[in-house]
């Protein structure tokens, strides 16, 4: 497929990450394998003395670091201008500010998958770190194996984006997604998450190989009526595309339960008429299941909220 024989393209978009961006660079150009890899690295028109940063490395790097001074700020096309200069039969992608932290990272990614062409991809546990890179205490519920639908209904993810090695034509499937529903604006790691469990298989190695940066002070996003809508959006077209592509039907009817109960949970902050969402619980043909689906729901948020205080009242009594 890559005429010098790549076998993988590593895609780092960056914007703003001059505190961070060389870390992550040369932790890419310190792995260790005997796999031929291309980097593509996206600045998109920062604001910071990122640029900068990225032409001193450029000067350093072998050739297989492509790099890409954007003339404007491109936003999310910035990663799929560079998805689709993607030549190579994998591909993975490491944003600017985080960084791999085994050296044998890629090599046994690669080696897994050529063993196990089965899986769509394969991906790992993560560090997760601060913004000095010094370990967090944020909790990462990882998951061990072969991600499985129990996994996707409880939320679990089938790994990080710093961590999930794909298939190209995982791509082609992601891309159908995005073209098929364009008005839908939902994290681009939740839509992968949906198309593996509905229509893939993928490998998680229990091993932390990569390190996210939680950055706990930058800008945090309310979870506005837009959000609530999207969200909705969300299962509403995991549903229709899972029906159309034949996907797992376990996941149909789950993406069916999901958007049902979200109209439901929102419907006094939507003003969603009785009526409309009436209609919807019978036109699905599931009444009752989608009764019990609600009523869990309910339980687990409060067993949730419930625990969330008895670790509040439990801090207080140990200070």
């Amino acid at each position: 497929m890559d005429k010098d024989n790549y076998i993988v393209t590593v895609v780092v978009p960056v914007y703003n990450h001059e505190r961070y961006i060389e870390q992550a660079i040369m932790s890419i150009y310190n792995q260790k394998t005997d796999y031929k890899y291309k980097v593509l690295i996206g600045e998109d028109k920062s604001t910071d003395n990122s640029r900068e940063i990225l032409k001193k490395l450029q000067k350093k790097l072998p050739e297989n670091f492509i790099f890409l001074y954007r003339e404007q700020n491109m936003g999310i096309q910035n990663f799929y201008d560079m998805y689709e200069r993607i030549t190579t039969k994998y591909y993975i992608v490491l944003e600017g500010d985080d960084f791999w932290c085994d050296d044998k990272k890629l090599q046994k990614q690669i080696e897994f998958i050529e063993k196990h062409p089965q899986y769509i991809g394969v991906s790992h546990w993560i560090n997760i770190v601060d913004q000095n890179g010094n370990d967090s205490n944020v909790d990462r519920k990882e998951i061990t194996g072969e991600y499985r639908f129990k996994d996707y209904k409880n939320g679990r993810m089938p790994g990080h984006t710093s961590s999930k090695l794909l298939k190209y034509e995982f791509y082609d499937y992601k891309k159908k997604y995005i073209n098929r529903f364009t008005d839908l604006k939902y994290p681009g790691d939740q839509i992968e998450a949906f198309l593996i469990a509905d229509l893939f298989k993928i490998y998680c190695i229990p091993e932390k190989m990569s390190s996210y940066r939680y950055i706990t002070d930058s800008a945090t996003h309310k979870f506005d009526s837009n959000a609530k809508i999207n969200r909705i959006k969300f299962y509403y077209y995991n549903y229709i595309f899972s029906k159309e592509n034949n996907g797992n039907n376990k996941i149909t009817e789950l993406s069916q339960l999901q958007y049902i109960f979200f109209m439901y949970r929102f419907r006094k902050d939507l003003k969603i008429p009785k009526e409309l969402l009436k209609k919807e619980i019978r036109k699905s043909g599931k009444i009752f299941k989608i009764y019990i689906f609600i009523l869990a729901r309910i339980k687990k948020a409060l067993f949730a909220k419930i625990g969330g205080i008895f670790k509040k009242n439990k801090r207080k009594i140990r200070n």
